[in-house]
């Protein structure tokens, strides 16, 4: 059984075509190009591009399908040819290689990734079939997919990389108010942009108010027993029943009982009263 190895040939720069807009990586930092083409300078370069036979719009021979950023800093480092693998590939093939080696790099952003999915969704391509052609479980896929289907704001965001993976999930809720979803994502996008990067959708909602309990008579009975219990010790006194922070105890005590507050708010200015009656 033979294998056969890629022959790497030396092309003109001059005849291969850069679309950009097939590359799912799109942009690059200009700081990365530069160390790039430094190291191609000192160095060479180590891995080659791969381009197809598919002829450009300016009568270049070749379109490259993965390599972009060599080839840019391969231009930059003022060299006229560059090494490459030619590959007859049909589109969805090409696609497929550009994200696999883009993939295999970890460093694309979400948005990247996302836009690299664009294609496939508009191929009509369902979820399996796209996991079929870049080895990612369903749930990677579909997670991406959900940003194509937020609006066009959101998907902005997204891209500003202020809105992440788990932002969007939790969004989903909201795709049939797009008033809720565009104001909960524009607070989260500012949250985050101004480094917040814990920020999440909990953190912007609107609190909700729990509806007050009315204590029943049994409960109002047991606790003015509990009250007479904690302060026993007071015989037939009658201080001034205002806690440490000024609160009159009768008007606390009727504010638990209708629910107003809790067990720990009252305790707590009972406790603050017997603090103040044994200081006297």
């Amino acid at each position: 059984m033979s294998t056969t190895t890629p022959q790497i040939e030396m092309i003109p720069l001059s005849d291969i075509y850069s679309d950009d807009s097939f590359n799912c990586r799109q942009k690059f930092k200009d700081r990365e190009v530069r160390g790039l083409s430094r190291s191609i300078k000192a160095k060479g370069l180590f891995t080659p591009i791969i381009v197809r036979p598919k002829p450009g719009p300016n009568g270049e021979k070749y379109t490259i399908v993965a390599g972009h950023r060599r080839k840019r800093a391969t231009e930059l480092a003022g060299q006229t040819h560059i090494q490459a693998i030619v590959k007859n590939l049909t589109d969805d093939e090409a696609r497929n290689i550009n994200l696999k080696e883009n993939l295999e790099r970890q460093d694309l952003t979400l948005w990247q990734e996302v836009k690299a999915l664009e294609w496939y969704r508009d191929q009509q391509l369902n979820v399996f079939q796209i996991m079929d052609r870049i080895n990612q479980t369903e749930a990677w896929i579909e997670n991406r997919l959900l940003v194509l289907r937020m609006p066009a704001g959101v998907q902005e965001m997204v891209e500003m990389g202020h809105l992440t993976l788990g932002h969007i999930r939790s969004l989903k809720k909201f795709m049939n108010r797009p008033d809720l979803l565009g104001k909960y994502a524009a607070k989260l996008s500012e949250r985050y942009a101004l480094g917040n990067k814990n920020v999440t959708l909990a953190h912007i909602l609107p609190k909700e108010k729990k509806p007050r309990r009315v204590r029943t008579k049994q409960e109002i009975l047991d606790k003015m027993d509990d009250i007479r219990e904690q302060f026993k010790y007071l015989n037939d006194t009658h201080p001034e029943f205002v806690d440490g922070n000024g609160n009159i105890i009768a008007t606390r005590f009727g504010a638990w009982a209708t629910g107003y507050i809790n067990d720990d708010d009252f305790q707590e200015s009972l406790d603050s009263l017997e603090i103040e009656i044994k200081a006297v």
